[in-house]
């Protein structure tokens, strides 16, 4: 659907555009290709467009006349990020979006209704429509950092102590999205030079307003990367305390049994010449030596705090 941008906005068809109006219209792929020629677009857009979905790489390029580029919006679904691949055509007056998702198309028909009619410009729009593929990001981010928030609840706590599958989870899509909102500042800062002088000067704070967003993302992007580089050293500190207890019963144990083991091998030596052998009440005195010196372990240990 095409749509001329004046006091309202109106649909048209591809005869009524021209270059004194800003026109704006969103397509589905097999709906762009009649439209190439059109616009003199190149055969090759159309081509990347379709391998869209084997990458996830945001770029823009400039073209002789008019800029191309390819965006992905993000979402979550069953505990996964996934994408929604979106081309974005831009000349003098004229913005096309390409989606093969219909909601998403619905949304970017609705955010250009929205726009207030005073503020109709190529700039303008385009910045709105890119910040709307970013609008997904606050849940995100929030959903994530969440996540990592009950992580260190649960290690802290000493629910669960060994989450290295979720953390590398985390870190593989803070990585993802880091990679992500670079490659959109690439285009942030490809649309501020404007190769093709397409833009008029008075209205670049459009772009500079969705290239800081861009920056503040990256912000929170790296914040999130600190938080679970911390939360995987907590992990491992938890971890190696683990490791300590337990070496330190082990150790107390070993303490303890050492003198039962003494008193064990001289004994087990059997010589004729020792009386508790043949001593009525050799067997029992044994048990008593015994169980003495754990007590008198025991009480050693609490006397010097050794045993907490």
């Amino acid at each position: 659907m095409l749509y001329r941008l004046e006091q309202k906005m109106i649909p048209i068809t591809l005869d009524d555009v021209n270059d004194t109006v800003l026109c704006a219209g969103v397509y589905r792929m097999a709906e762009m290709e009649p439209l190439l020629a059109h616009f003199g677009f190149a055969p090759q857009t159309l081509r990347e467009l379709k391998e869209h979905h084997q990458h996830t790489v945001n770029k823009l390029d400039a073209y002789f006349g008019y800029c191309f580029g390819l965006v992905h919006e993000i979402i979550k679904q069953d505990e996964e990020l996934s994408f929604i691949h979106i081309g974005v055509y831009f000349k003098k007056n004229l913005i096309l979006l390409v989606c093969e998702d219909e909601k998403a198309l619905q949304r970017f028909q609705h955010r250009l209704e929205l726009i207030p009619n005073t503020s109709y410009s190529l700039e303008h729009v385009l910045a709105i429509l890119l910040e709307s593929v970013l609008a997904p990001m606050h849940p995100l981010f929030e959903s994530i950092e969440n996540t990592i928030m009950q992580m260190e609840e649960d290690i802290l706590s000493m629910q669960k102590v060994t989450m290295t599958a979720n953390i590398m989870k985390i870190r593989r899509e803070i990585t993802m999205l880091s990679h992500y909102f670079a490659q959109m500042m690439d285009i942030a800062e490809e649309l501020q030079q404007d190769e093709n002088d397409l833009f008029q000067k008075d209205q670049l704070h459009h772009i500079r307003i969705f290239a800081d967003r861009v920056q503040r993302y990256e912000q929170s992007v790296q914040m999130l990367k600190d938080y679970i580089i911390q939360v995987r050293e907590l992990q491992q500190s938890q971890y190696d305390l683990n490791l300590n207890r337990m070496m330190y019963v082990f150790t107390i144990v070993t303490i303890i049994f050492l003198p039962l083991t003494l008193i064990v091998g001289w004994y087990g030596m059997n010589f004729t010449t020792m009386p508790e052998l043949t001593w009525r009440y050799g067997y029992l005195f044994v048990i008593a030596l015994s169980l003495i010196t754990i007590v008198g372990c025991i009480w050693y240990f609490k006397k010097k705090d050794i045993l907490q």
